[in-house]
Formats: structure tokens, C-alpha cells, sequence
């Protein structure tokens, strides 16, 4: 074989070698690129799944907090209706001197007969409370007790003002106790078991 002809089958050796090399590195390139854009669009649909993700749950927390503004003001609005029956209510039993009033005085004035102290009475019931107790007297009972001369601020009964301690025997206590009880009930009403407990 001649040096020409030796030479022309190393190039189209090396050519061959050449081309080889070339069509594997495109693809590789090809590979990489077609990696890369896979890659790319998984970010991107991560990246639109993560913006839906934060909408949905900042639109989920607008909604949770709207729901429970509309609790609370559900809550204030009967709190004030609740008020606003009691205070009603209060108003018409205090105006019943003769009746269902006059008997819850008496039981007020006959829970202190046997302690000794000083009865403040609400302005209206200091004439009322003076018959009871002279009443409660002459049946030998509440010997200890007297009738201050000074009224005390109270919607109605009395505060006994003892030596060691003083005791409310009146309307304004008893009434805010009931509510105590009422608002938890509300409370469950507007939030559910769960958030009259937080709410207590």
C-alpha cells in the first residue's frame, strides 16, 4: 500500500473518530438541553402551584378571620341585647313593689336575721326595707341588724356592712352574675362549644 494511500485512510480515520466525537457531544448537549428544559418547566409549574398555594391560604385566612369578626359582632350584638332585656326586666320587677319585688326583699333582709350590721339600701327601698326589718324584729328575729340613715347607689336591696366583711344583697350583683352565667351560653351560640371556652 502506498504512502498516499496509507495517509488517506489514517484522515478518514481520524475524520470518522472526529465525526463520532461530535455527534456524541450533540448529543449530550441535546440531552442537557432538553434536561435543562424539563427542569425548567417543573419550576415553573412549582412555581405557579406555590403561588395558587399561598392565594388559596391567604384567601382561606381572609375568609377565617371574616367569619370571626362576624362571630364577635354576633357575640356584642346579643351581649347588648342581653343587656338591653335585663335592664328591662329589672326596670318592671323593681316597679312591682307591691308584688314579686316586695317578696324578693324580704328574702334578701331574711338571709341576714341572724348576722349583725348596718343595711345600705338602695334609694327606693329604704322606706320598703325599714317595714321588713321592723317586721322581722318583732318576730324576734334580726336583732342585730340596722337600718342605715345614708341610701347606697344600687338599681335595688341593699349591702350589709358587718364588722369583719361586707355582704351584697343586691340587685346590681344578682343581675351581674346572671349575665356571667348568660354570656358563655352566647358565647356557644355565636362560636360553637369550642369558642365559648376561649371566650370565657
Amino acid at each position: 500500500m502506498s504512502t498516499k494511500n496509507i495517509e488517506q485512510r489514517i484522515l478518514e480515520t481520524t475524520q470518522a473518530e472526529v465525526d463520532g466525537l461530535i455527534a456524541k457531544a450533540k448529543d449530550k448537549a441535546k440531552a442537557r438541553l432538553d434536561a435543562a428544559a424539563v427542569e425548567q418547566k417543573r419550576r415553573a409549574e412549582q412555581a405557579i402551584a406555590d403561588a395558587q398555594d399561598t392565594e388559596r391560604q391567604q384567601y382561606d385566612q381572609q375568609v377565617t378571620s371574616a367569619k370571626a369578626a362576624n362571630k364577635l359582632k354576633l357575640l356584642t350584638r346579643r351581649a347588648e341585647l342581653l343587656d338591653t332585656v335585663l335592664d328591662g326586666a329589672v326596670a318592671r320587677f323593681v316597679a312591682d313593689t307591691d308584688g314579686a319585688y316586695a317578696g324578693w326583699l324580704a328574702q334578701q333582709l331574711n338571709a341576714t336575721a341572724d348576722r349583725t350590721g348596718t343595711i345600705l339600701a338602695a334609694p327606693n327601698d329604704r322606706e320598703p326595707l325599714a317595714k321588713l326589718l321592723a317586721e322581722l324584729k318583732q318576730s324576734g328575729k334580726g336583732a342585730g341588724l340596722t337600718l342605715a340613715e345614708e341610701s347606697h347607689p344600687l338599681r335595688g336591696g341593699f349591702v350589709l356592712r358587718g364588722e369583719d366583711i361586707d355582704l351584697d344583697f343586691s340587685l346590681d350583683t344578682q343581675l351581674a352574675e346572671l349575665k356571667t352565667q348568660l354570656l358563655p351560653q352566647l358565647a356557644e351560640k355565636a362560636f360553637g362549644p369550642s369558642g365559648a371556652q376561649k371566650n370565657t
